[in-house]
C-alpha cells in the first residue's frame, strides 16, 4: 500500500474513532443531545426562512434577527402573528419549526411530569433513609423451613443480632424460635 493510501486510511481510523466518543457522549447525555436538536432546528430552520423570504422584497422577514425572533415566537408555539413567512417554501420550512416546538414542549412537559410523579412515588413507598439501612438481614418471602434458615444466618454470623434481620412476606407467621 502507498503512503498517501496509508495515511488516507489513518486519517478515516481516527475520525471513526472521534465519531464513537461523541456519539458515545450523546448516548449517555440524551437531555444534552435533545436541547442541542432542538437549539439547531430553530438556529437552521430560522436560517431557512430567511433565504427564502429574502428572496421576495414585501416579505416581513428580511434580516437574521427578525428570522431569529420569528423562529423562537413560532417555536415556542406563541406565535405573535408581527413576522409571518409569505413565501410557499417559507411556510413549509416554518412547518417544521412548529412541530419542533410541539416536540418541545412534550418533551420539557414529560421530564418535569416524570420528575414529579418520582417524587409522588418515592414519598408514597415511604422511602428509607440510606443512612439507616447498614447491618439488616433483608429476607424477601416465606417458607415453611424459615425458622431453620434464620438460626443458619444467626449461627454462621456472630455478630447479626436477631433484632437486625427483615423479612417481607405476605403472611403473617409469628416466629416463636427466638
Amino acid at each position: 500500500m502507498t503512503t498517501a493510501k496509508q495515511n488516507h486510511h489513518q486519517h478515516i481510523a481516527k475520525l471513526l474513532e472521534h465519531l464513537g466518543t461523541w456519539r458515545g457522549f450523546l448516548t449517555r447525555n440524551r437531555m444534552f443531545t435533545v436541547v442541542t436538536a432542538l437549539i439547531m432546528s430553530w438556529l437552521g430552520i430560522s436560517w431557512v426562512v430567511l433565504l427564502f423570504e429574502s428572496l421576495n422584497p414585501s416579505a416581513q422577514i428580511q434580516t437574521y434577527p427578525q428570522a431569529l425572533w420569528w423562529g423562537i415566537v413560532t417555536f415556542m408555539t406563541v406565535g405573535y402573528g408581527d413576522l409571518t413567512p409569505i413565501t410557499p417554501a417559507g411556510r413549509i420550512a416554518a412547518g417544521f419549526l412548529m412541530f419542533a416546538g410541539v416536540l418541545a414542549i412534550g418533551i420539557i412537559s414529560a421530564k418535569i411530569s416524570a420528575y414529579f410523579l418520582r417524587q409522588v412515588l418515592l414519598e408514597g413507598r415511604g422511602s428509607v433513609d440510606q443512612s439507616k439501612t447498614k447491618n439488616h438481614f433483608i429476607i424477601c418471602g416465606w417458607k415453611e423451613d424459615m425458622p431453620d434458615l434464620l438460626r443458619h444466618i444467626l449461627r454462621v454470623n456472630k455478630a447479626l443480632k436477631s433484632s437486625e434481620i427483615v423479612i417481607l412476606a405476605n403472611e403473617l407467621l409469628p416466629l416463636r424460635f427466638f
